[in-house]
């Protein structure tokens, strides 16, 4: 399974201390990919990591969005990385 992040939604200003620190390690070639089509904010950054950690990462930025009173990223899975992008739900319990 691949995993993504939209990019438009880490364009924000809750986002521009966690990000570089949570996304940079693991996407070291900055691949980008279309995952939804029509969209001038279809554009995700695919995460270059194993499952359990892609999952995490979009957990712990959803649980920083509900910190913060702010819209979580979408994330964004696909079994081949490939096409075929549905919306990932994060995991995210209540405080």
């Amino acid at each position: 399974m691949r995993y993504a992040v939209n990019l438009a939604d880490l364009d924000h200003k809750a986002y521009e201390f966690s990000a570089p620190i949570l996304l940079g390690p693991v996407c070291p070639s900055q691949l980008t990919v279309e995952v939804e089509k029509g969209r001038v904010d279809g554009v995700a950054l695919v995460l270059e990591c194993d499952d359990e950690r892609a999952k995490a990462i979009c957990d712990v930025l959803a649980i920083g969005a509900q910190r913060k009173g702010v819209m979580a990223p979408r994330c964004y899975q696909s079994m081949t990385g490939q096409g075929g992008w549905r919306k990932y739900k994060p995991e995210v319990g209540s405080d």
